[in-house]
């Protein structure tokens, strides 16, 4: 499963990853900026792909 969906990271990963708090991943997937899957209850994944995407964008707009 994990060819199809790729790598998932829980929020509290994508935040250590990025190095800021788990409070601001979860704002950016309000905000839609960072798609997010609910597994239930208050079970969050990103999906590797998304952050990557994310990522990449996040320095395009910094080159702005």
């Amino acid at each position: 499963m994990e060819n199809f969906i790729g790598k998932l990271y829980s929020v509290s990963e994508v935040a250590e990853l990025l190095n800021v708090d788990v409070k601001t991943v979860y704002l950016w997937q309000k905000e839609k900026k960072l798609p997010a899957l609910k597994l239930g209850g208050s079970t969050w994944r990103i999906r590797e792909q998304d952050l990557k995407l994310f990522i990449l964008e996040a320095i395009e707009e910094g080159r702005k």
